[in-house]
């Protein structure tokens, strides 16, 4: 019965039943009115039902709660909201594109909204080499920064209608499904439920050692699953029902590297850097699964068809043209196509597997073997 509290800063947020939240209330101002701080009425407000009039201002966006449906919707604010005619292609400079590229806040932690973001630190990173401020960039740099400037603005508009309306809940959440990706321009990840819904997701952007002549694919891999798991591990109380995490990505190599009980066997330059971080895996597995009471930790391979929105926040950067990312209008590929072959035991090759707990074997036709039985 005693209502959650949330701390962001200088902001209490408290959540539960009516007249228990009143009760916390009434405590909170004792206590601050014995310590000489004052909270005034028109800076407390109560989330309930109502219309987008209604809705309450809070970490610079407007939220409504809908108590008899148990939803949280949002009203985003404009990114572009006073931009000037200055701050097109031509006269802009490092400050213009910054200023714009910070309107993009972190608020709601969905797809939409984290593409939105890549795309704001790919313009940062495309001017941030200019010698001063408020000098005009060059055309090219100007330009390629106003693409991913235009790219932020329509996933951050596309959010209102696919993501805002009613975002996810994680106090009831069992089962989280984490996703992994990484690519030669940046690593993404994505959090969901079993049936697929969205709990928050991030793509980011290769830093200069990460470049493609730096790192090895198997090492991007392993440091996106860290960097994933550790973003859990932060907000793991904000999941007080957690029983089971799936830890899923499309790199075999990535997934026996974080196996516990089998150290990889890599030998080139890098085995001190996969080693550490296997051992950030290994260690926030291990954390997982010793806590009262403890959660699960899987882990497992996805098909890359099924991994599409982990590979859209990684590949970002690359990315000047809008792709959708929900998964109801994603298009299907037509390379996924099934196409069902009869043929003899004898021109089969069997491959069987026992790892991660799983186990199973597959039969492929094989054509050498076909060719064989034909002559």
């Amino acid at each position: 019965d005693i209502p959650a509290c949330i701390m962001v800063m200088d902001d209490f947020l408290l959540v539960g039943e009516e007249e228990y939240v009143e009760a916390l209330e009434s405590l909170l101002l004792t206590v601050w009115r014995l310590t000489n701080f004052c909270c005034p009425p028109e800076k407390r407000s109560t989330w309930g039902d109502g219309g987008p009039e209604d809705a309450v201002r809070w970490l610079g966006a407007r939220w409504l709660w809908d108590g008899s449906t148990s939803k949280l919707s949002l009203l985003r604010p404009a990114a572009d909201k006073g931009e000037s005619a200055a701050t097109g292609s031509r006269g802009a400079s490092k400050r213009s594109i910054f200023r714009q590229a910070g309107r993009f806040i972190a608020v709601s932690l969905g797809v939409g909204e984290a593409l939105s973001r890549a795309h704001c630190d790919v313009a940062r990173a495309l001017v941030g080499t200019a010698p001063t401020w408020d000098s005009p960039l060059g055309e090219k740099e100007a330009l390629e920064a106003k693409k991913h400037l235009v790219m932020a603005k329509l996933y951050w508009s596309e959010c209102s209608t696919v993501e805002d309306t009613a975002l996810a809940l994680y106090s009831e959440v069992k089962t989280v499904r984490v996703e992994c990706d990484a690519a030669g321009s940046g690593f993404g990840w994505v959090w969901k439920t079993p049936e697929g819904a969205i709990l928050a997701a991030e793509g980011k952007v290769q830093s200069k050692s990460m470049c493609i002549n730096a790192w090895h694919s198997n090492r991007r891999e392993l440091h996106a699953l860290a960097v994933a798991l550790q973003r859990l591990d932060e907000a793991l109380h904000c999941f007080p029902k957690l029983e089971r995490i799936q830890l899923y990505t499309d790199n075999r190599v990535a997934l026996r590297n974080v196996d516990r009980w089998n150290p990889p066997p890599c030998k080139s330059v890098e085995r001190k850097a996969i080693l550490r971080l296997r051992g950030i895996v290994c260690d926030c597995i291990h954390d997982f699964e010793t806590r009262s009471p403890p959660i699960r930790v899987e882990t497992a391979h996805i098909r890359g068809l099924d991994n599409r929105i982990a590979d859209l926040l990684s590949r970002a950067p690359l990315l000047t043209k809008y792709s959708p990312y929900a998964p109801s209008v994603i298009p299907p590929n037509p390379k996924a196509s099934q196409v069902a072959v009869t043929v003899g035991c004898g021109a089969v090759d069997s491959h069987c597997w026992l790892f991660g707990g799983s186990a199973g074997c597959l039969a492929l036709p094989s054509f050498r073997d076909w060719l064989l039985s034909r002559r």
